[in-house]
């Protein structure tokens, strides 16, 4: 009798083990972009950084160079250590928070009382630039680097509490402001 108890408890147990836990789902967002636009505003916050808006864009131009058609914008605001050269320097950006050095960091998106949004943020357009959702970015992590002359991005970042994977691998190009 308690041969055959521990013989159902072990076959029991040999089920529970071998199901296990299911991983649990992933809902991360995967978006890639077509374009990268870098602009140079020297130390804009005065904090003895370099600052660059970043925009990584999906969609399609016109002749004019406007955005037409549904896409995406992903503008990244950020903080290099200060340099007299024109570039987005290798490495991994973080979210700025109070007291923290600013260097390799990006600003978190923030929408101001008169609903202008700043920072960091994603923008889903419809039409045009100006026809769009604008979305806070509030955490997450930015690694950038360099393979030969291509610039690569890659980022998870949350964005109305969402989880975003984000890559772009192509050229840059960057304007002094």
């Amino acid at each position: 009798m308690k041969r055959k108890l521990i013989l159902a408890l072990l076959a029991v147990a040999a089920v529970f083990v071998s199901c296990g836990n299911p991983d649990p789902i992933d809902d991360t967002q995967y978006l890639s972009f077509d374009v990268a636009r870098a602009s140079y505003y020297g130390d804009y916050y005065g904090n003895g950084c370099s600052n660059y808006i970043l925009k990584l864009v999906h969609g399609r131009y016109d002749d004019q160079q406007n955005l037409v058609g549904p896409g995406l914008v992903l503008c990244l605001d950020l903080n290099l250590p200060a340099s007299n050269v024109l570039g987005i320097n290798s490495g991994t950006y973080k979210p700025l928070y109070s007291g923290m050095a600013p260097e390799y960091t990006f600003v978190r998106g923030t929408t101001s009382g008169a609903g202008e949004l700043s920072g960091s943020y994603l923008l889903r357009f419809y039409g045009n630039e100006e026809n769009g959702e604008a979305h806070e970015i509030t955490d997450g992590k930015i690694r950038v680097a360099y393979s030969g002359n291509m610039f690569v991005l890659d980022a998870l970042l949350f964005i109305d509490g969402v989880r975003y994977s984000i890559s772009y691998r192509g050229e840059l190009y960057i304007y002094d402001e």
